[in-house]
């Protein structure tokens, strides 16, 4: 991706090697966890297990490994920011997500450390889109929709059935409702659209191999 992109999951709105001196390093191989202490790595390892056999049934994976690191903050004010072409993440931890889940958030739901849980797979599945080349200056759009596709994908069935079942959700999602604009001012509001829009493509898994080879985009030159 050009330029110095960073992706956030904000909760106002909502390439390292793998070993390091102070950090663990995941038995998947693909993921190490720093600034964490060993129960909290433990997790993040298996959210990050979750995350790669959720590609993986798309025939999708990541082609480096990824440095995931503990905050008790983030600037600017996120959950969690991956940081385009770095292959590292930030992400709060749980108690800091915990206060800062807006209650009428559509993730308000989920207890807080499946939430955690569920960024962690929301910031992976950046690394994972990381790996297309984007035509223009941000494709925010397309890069968001990959990642509350799988966030939401990676939640319990009883976690994910207040959105599958949210008013409106039977009716097709409009292509244009996928947008960097909706993003910034309606994240909520994005999370849900793309998931069901995702939800209602004939063949999920060739939408997100058409994202992943570049075919499939949902963002403009002059958006």
């Amino acid at each position: 991706m050009p330029g110095p992109v960073r992706f956030a999951i904000l909760p106002l709105i909502l390439c390292a090697g793998i070993a390091h001196a102070n950090g663990a390093a995941c038995e998947n191989g693909l993921v190490a966890v720093k600034d964490a202490p060993e129960a909290l790595s433990a997790r993040i390892c298996a959210a990050a297990d979750l995350a790669i056999s959720l590609f993986a049934e798309c025939g999708l994976s990541l082609a480096a490994p990824v440095e995931v690191s503990l905050r008790d903050s983030i600037d600017p004010p996120c959950f969690g920011l991956f940081h385009c072409g770095e292959r590292r993440i930030e992400l709060l931890t749980p108690e800091a997500m915990a206060e800062g889940l807006r209650g009428e958030s559509v993730f308000a739901h989920v207890p807080p450390l499946r939430f955690f849980d569920s960024v962690v797979v929301h910031e992976l599945a950046h690394a994972l889109y990381d790996q297309v080349d984007c035509p223009f200056a941000s494709c925010m759009a397309t890069a968001e929709y990959m990642a509350y596709g799988y966030q939401i994908d990676s939640l319990t069935p009883q976690d994910r059935a207040p959105i599958a079942g949210a008013e409106g959700a039977d009716e097709p999602v409009p292509r244009d409702m996928i947008n960097p604009f909706i993003v910034m001012m309606a994240p909520d509001r994005f999370a849900t659209a793309a998931w069901h829009h995702l939800q209602q493509r004939e063949d999920v898994c060739a939408w997100r191999q058409g994202i992943m080879s570049g075919a499939i985009l949902f963002d403009h030159e002059n958006p």
